[in-house]
């Protein structure tokens, strides 16, 4: 999965080899493959990084999350 950032459009592009997300900052839709997706917090910045739900995102990618709440770390995997 690679990532880019576009600064004068304000979005954040995601891509793998068959998929392609895009969300701009402070929207609540992730559009992949032109299909918009509802995201549960919109997009923002916050502490100079651009956040984004990542269970939406890893949905859009076909990727599971498990969350460890004892050492506060998610897992990424395919």
């Amino acid at each position: 999965l690679s990532s880019s950032w576009n600064n004068d459009t304000k979005t954040a592009t995601f891509s793998d080899k068959t998929r392609t997300a895009v969300v701009k900052l402070g929207d609540s839709i992730m559009v992949v493959n032109g299909i918009d997706y509802k995201l549960a917090v919109p997009a923002e910045i916050k502490n100079g990084a651009t956040m984004i739900e990542l269970r939406s995102l890893a949905t859009a990618f076909g990727v599971s999350i498990d969350w460890n709440n004892t050492q506060k770390m998610a897992t990424v995997t395919n």
